[in-house]
């Protein structure tokens, strides 16, 4: 399962690049274990 919120962060949205628009897809620019850790803290 992959998540790819529109936020960057709590203030600033994500905004898409070309290839995001092209391919249907978004681009996380953030490093997996950054994005594991915080999923691992939202589990009860």
């Amino acid at each position: 399962m992959e998540f790819y919120p529109p936020r960057r962060t709590l203030d600033k949205l994500k905004f898409l690049a070309g290839t995001e628009l092209g391919a249907g897809t978004f681009v996380v620019d953030a490093l997996p274990e950054e994005t594991a850790k915080a999923l691992r803290a939202a589990l009860p």
